[in-house]
């Protein structure tokens, strides 16, 4: 047992060592399942992407969005002609462009990287990306909507970001997280060892350095319900179109097969079994 440390979602002490990567400790929660690093990570980090990327990566990485985001449109999106819509830490501004694209909405990112501003307003033409903290850019609240694509694993402080969020949105507003599920990455990286004969230079397990909290969906409530949001859902949307930066090849077809596996567990368990990534769905109190 690990006893100076407290689990970041339910603040339990009942938490271990249950994987090791690269010298770095990853905590687990047994009260409530979270996985957590001890990577010092500073809240507001902003060289995740960073100093020089080519345009062809850049372009990729947006293709590789696309049914994620069209799945968003279809089944999240609220179903009216236009509202506001935040993304925080949108990264090149992807998430931006294609609700600007697609939708008659009011749409704004914000960023901590001054290199993905950059990108987003060099290459992509955005001109509503703000760079800074989301607590305390200059943005034009309230908002209908706050999104946070692949954002909540690289916070030290979950409570800090959702506070933030929830000041920006309207009452009945809607916070949608898409992040990874600590039930299913945990069981993979420990595969990995098994058929990599350990931890491996180059590999991809827990992601530990960056990752410092990792959700189940027990944890993941647990903190949402704390910082003033409720009638907290489950959906399953389609995920991102690439594999260690490859969108062909025999791994994206098994990662996509997973994702159709892990809708057709959570529909025959009542969503008790989630074998998917967390997509999230809160309204603001």
């Amino acid at each position: 047992m690990v006893n100076v440390q407290k689990c970041p979602a339910c603040f339990s002490k009942d938490v271990k060592k249950v994987f090791t990567e690269f010298g770095l400790s990853v905590l687990g929660c047994d009260a409530c399942g979270h996985l957590f690093s001890l990577s010092p990570v500073d809240q507001d980090y902003d060289g995740y992407f960073g100093k020089e990327v080519g345009l062809d990566a850049v372009q990729t990485a947006a293709q590789a969005h696309d049914k994620l985001f069209d799945d968003f449109l279809s089944n999240v999106l609220p179903k009216k002609n236009t509202g506001k819509l935040l993304d925080v830490g949108c990264g090149y501004g992807f998430f931006v462009k294609t609700m600007l694209e697609k939708t008659a909405w009011q749409v704004w990112g914000v960023e901590t990287s001054p290199v993905a501003v950059m990108i987003a307003e060099k290459e992509l033409g955005l001109k509503t990306v703000v760079h800074g903290a989301v607590e305390t850019a200059e943005l034009p609240k309230p908002f209908d909507v706050v999104t946070m694509f692949d954002v909540l694993e690289h916070v030290p402080s979950p409570d800090r970001l959702l506070t933030a969020a929830g000041r920006l949105l309207e009452p009945g507003g809607l916070l949608f997280i898409h992040t990874p599920n600590a039930a299913v990455q945990l069981i993979k990286a420990r595969v990995k060892c098994l058929f990599h004969g350990g931890v491996k230079p180059g590999r991809h397990y827990l992601e530990a350095q960056d990752h410092v909290n990792v959700y189940s969906q027990k944890s993941i409530k647990k903190v949402l319900l704390r910082n003033g949001f409720d009638d907290i859902v489950f959906l399953h949307l389609r995920p991102l179109q690439i594999v260690s930066g490859s969108r062909a090849g025999y791994k994206l077809l098994l990662k996509n097969c997973w994702h159709y596996f892990s809708v057709a567990c959570s529909a025959l368990t009542s969503n008790r079994v989630n074998l998917d990534n967390l997509f999230v769905l809160a309204v603001k109190k």
